[in-house]
């Protein structure tokens, strides 16, 4: 199918702050479609940055991609993770509610945009979505910030890459100014000086110039249990018994052996498997992907993960 795409504001959330986003719709599929929602801080207006939604729509899929609350067109400010869950179920609502949606919805991602998935899987109610496909991340964030390696470290790599990473998209607008912005970091080298900094409580400031009052109470406080990782690390809760465990939706869960979300999410696979009204099967994709002919997406910068997505999507949103 061909594609047409607008800007749209979608839902209210908190003291009426807007979300923003792009909406991305089949034409010549009819009127109303299976809807995929991915939740985006790096930028929903730009309609060059691919992340799977044009493909999906050239598949009969309506796909909303939103920016997250502070960031690019929506209001509010943006504190990693800490709105994900309220705002993720306030989408899944707004979505279902919407004339082109057919009232079957998934919600797809990868990394930060997996972590919006299944957040908003972990506070919708039950039956509101009915696939999610989750790629290179997990279901509770500590473990990403304060577990790295067997002896629990610090992961200072992910948090410089990301905090530089949240920074460049944010002046970048344009293939040409990110571009430009690359250049500058690769000729400025502020990986380098941050990662060989001390004390971490500066890296906001050696970073990004300012400090950040979401790092500084992260990173201040280690374990998982205390006051300010317990209220925000959980974004979909999937061992049973425990308070707000779901059932969640048919699940595709994707991650790679060298990447640093991989021992969480191979628990949220063990956890969901326990928790499941169906079996739970794990695959090796790595051949599959590899074999895989791609050659249909058109040189899509998705990586080979998009393959296994679209047959998973296939199947549950048909």
């Amino acid at each position: 199918y061909g594609a047409t795409v607008r800007h749209v504001d979608t839902v209210a959330v908190g003291d009426g702050q807007v979300l923003r986003g792009t909406l991305w719709l089949p034409t010549g599929a009819g009127e109303r479609f299976p809807t995929v929602i991915v939740r985006s801080p790096y930028g929903a207006q730009c309609t060059w940055i691919e992340w799977g939604q044009i493909i999906l729509a050239e598949r009969g899929y309506a796909v909303l991609l939103q920016d997250t609350r502070g960031r690019f067109g929506s209001d509010g400010m943006f504190v990693p993770i800490e709105q994900e869950r309220d705002d993720g179920a306030a989408t899944v609502a707004w979505v279902r509610q919407q004339p082109w949606c057919d009232g079957r919805v998934g919600v797809f991602g990868g990394s930060y945009l997996g972590l919006t998935a299944w957040a908003a899987v972990g506070a919708s109610p039950p039956g509101a979505v009915q696939a999610c496909v989750p790629v290179i991340t997990q279901a509770s964030i500590h473990s990403a910030i304060h577990g790295h390696g067997d002896a629990g470290g610090f992961s200072l790599e992910l948090i410089t890459y990301w905090f530089l990473l949240i920074d460049l998209v944010a002046l970048a607008p344009t293939p040409l100014r990110l571009c430009v912005a690359l250049l500058k970091a690769l000729r400025d080298r502020p990986l380098t000086k941050a990662q060989g900094h001390t004390p971490l409580l500066e890296l906001d400031e050696v970073l990004l110039g300012r400090r950040w009052p979401f790092y500084r109470d992260a990173i201040s406080a280690p374990d998982a249990d205390g006051p300010f990782w317990s209220e925000r690390s959980t974004l979909c809760e999937l061992r049973a018994g425990r308070p707000g465990a779901v059932v969640p939706p048919p699940l595709h869960l994707v991650s790679g052996w060298h990447d640093f979300f991989l021992p969480q999410a191979l628990r949220d696979f063990e956890d969901m498997r326990m928790n499941a009204k169906e079996p739970a099967i794990m695959k090796d994709l790595a051949k599959i992907n590899r074999d895989k002919e791609l050659s249909d997406l058109r040189g899509s910068i998705i990586p080979s993960f998009t393959a296994p997505v679209l047959d998973f999507m296939g199947i549950l949103l048909p």
